[in-house]
């Protein structure tokens, strides 16, 4: 699936993108699409009220079992080594 996005840049900005795709030899698309990838553009970090209002707290600590240890023997308790 692919989008169509128009935007619009300083003419200076403009300029520098074309020449960039051109000298490369690619499209003004092909240009962007490597430039995100390689610069991993990541969405924004939640801000310390939204941490704390994330409705996946509600889910903490619903099935405590009382274990103690499941971070050191997980394997025990997940695929039941000891049958």
């Amino acid at each position: 699936m692919s989008v169509t996005l128009q935007i619009e840049l300083p003419e200076k900005d403009a300029a520098l993108l074309l020449n960039e795709a051109s000298r490369q030899g690619i499209s003004v698309s092909e240009f962007l699409r490597r430039l995100l990838r390689r610069n991993r553009i990541q969405p924004a970090a939640l801000s310390d009220e939204e941490y704390a209002n994330d409705p996946l707290w509600s889910i903490v600590g619903i099935a405590q079992t009382g274990t103690t240890d499941g971070s050191t023997q997980h394997d025990k308790y997940i695929y039941d080594e000891e049958r």
